[in-house]
């Protein structure tokens, strides 16, 4: 599958403010080191299922601008097909307690190359997975 990546505005921060972003925690990756820079994660069963929202405990993407500077930010959209415009590697950022997200993006060919605790101070549970996947030359 190709993936077409284009920069876009910072106007389009209201579109995506549009998407909500919650979802159900049933269970949890443990995350563990494997042979080489390879994570083994196994997913287990959280003792209170809960809705995770991130529209509720974060400012909206219209609100970036107040809190930061992002006259040189650059923002961009992943499209299924299409031409790379020059990107070679997509990576995208989940935590551990997102377990559909992560298998979705195994599935798609993502490799998981990060695996860092303590990152999410508020979170201390929560492990941030950082997977990558190699658009070729672009």
């Amino acid at each position: 599958m190709d993936i077409h990546v284009r920069q876009e505005s910072a106007a389009t921060l209201h579109e995506y403010a549009r998407v909500p972003i919650a979802f159900d925690v049933l269970e949890a990756f443990d995350v563990t080191a494997a042979a080489g820079d390879q994570f083994r994660l196994a997913a287990r069963r959280v003792a209170s299922p809960y809705v995770k929202d991130y529209d509720a405990i974060s400012e909206s993407p219209t609100e970036w601008a107040q809190r930061f500077d992002i006259a040189h930010w650059a923002f961009f959209g992943a499209f299924a097909d299409g031409p790379l415009h020059g990107c070679r590697h997509l990576k995208v950022e989940t935590q551990s307690i997102n377990v559909a997200a992560c298998r979705f993006y195994a599935r798609q060919g993502f490799v998981l190359r990060s695996a860092r605790g303590g990152v999410y101070p508020e979170l201390p549970r929560e492990i941030q997975l950082l997977w990558y996947k190699d658009l070729g030359d672009g």
